[in-house]
């Protein structure tokens, strides 16, 4: 079984690129993540008490030196994420994401949705899509959010592409999937956290923010864009004509 964990970008209110990102963890392997976690805290903090007081690796305090981060040399903040990326990389995890461009989007055929709903809906069928053909069951865990509404849509989402106890017709899309989606606080996840970081730097290539270009070089092998049928392409009956001719 695989562990997606997935993240979003929306925090970032600046950005006109809204991303939904999920790093595949099997779950016999996850004691790897937690270790190689735990030792860039001990190389990037220098005292009991800092370790202590360490929550969590947010990449955008890691990368900027804020918060926790603050005061830490940037080449002890940059071999920290390194580190934690060379591992999704040297273990072979998958990166999956699905990214919407806010101004392009406006102007599209489904320019009335949410980017955040869609790229989370396009972003969960994409993993359905990478493990379906190794039939690989899988279990969906979102970064926690504070706002209810947000909260409410991603889980109405899930329930449209995984409904309950799996009745067989065609509009069910998740079918690897677990039955429920859970939500996690990145404090208490590490496997958020490092979705977090892949997120972070995979979101900044799209941007062509080229400062953190080398840290995407760490993983980006492992990366891929969830490319899903559109659902209206199926009701285009005269491509069937035409492809006939």
């Amino acid at each position: 079984m695989h562990l997606a964990y997935l993240d979003d970008s929306s925090s970032d209110k600046s950005s006109d690129i809204v991303m939904v990102g999920a790093l595949l963890i099997p779950d016999d392997q996850f004691l790897k993540v937690d270790m190689v976690a735990g030792i860039a805290v001990e190389q990037l903090l220098r005292t009991d008490q800092q370790i202590a007081a360490f929550e969590e690796f947010h990449a955008f305090d890691l990368f900027g030196g804020h918060e926790a981060f603050k005061g830490i040399d940037e080449a002890d903040r940059y071999q920290a994420i390194r580190v934690l990326l060379n591992a999704v990389q040297n273990f072979g995890f998958k990166f999956i994401y699905s990214a919407i461009d806010k101004k392009a989007h406006a102007y599209s055929a489904y320019g009335g949705g949410d980017p955040l709903d869609l790229t989370f809906r396009m972003c969960a069928r994409g993993v359905e899509e990478q493990l379906n053909g190794d039939k690989d069951f899988w279990l969906l865990i979102m970064d926690e959010t504070k706002d209810n509404k947000l909260r409410h849509q991603l889980r109405t989402s899930f329930r449209l592409m995984r409904t309950k106890m799996l009745p067989p017709y065609e509009g069910h899309r998740l079918w690897h999937c677990h039955d429920d989606m859970y939500f996690a606080d990145s404090k208490d996840s590490v496997g958020i956290q490092m979705s977090d970081l892949c997120n972070y730097f995979v979101s900044r290539r799209l941007r062509n923010l080229s400062d953190s270009e080398n840290f995407l070089d760490c993983f980006s092998k492992n990366v891929s864009c969830a490319r899903v049928e559109p659902e209206w392409s199926r009701l285009d009956i005269f491509r069937e004509i035409d492809d006939g001719r």
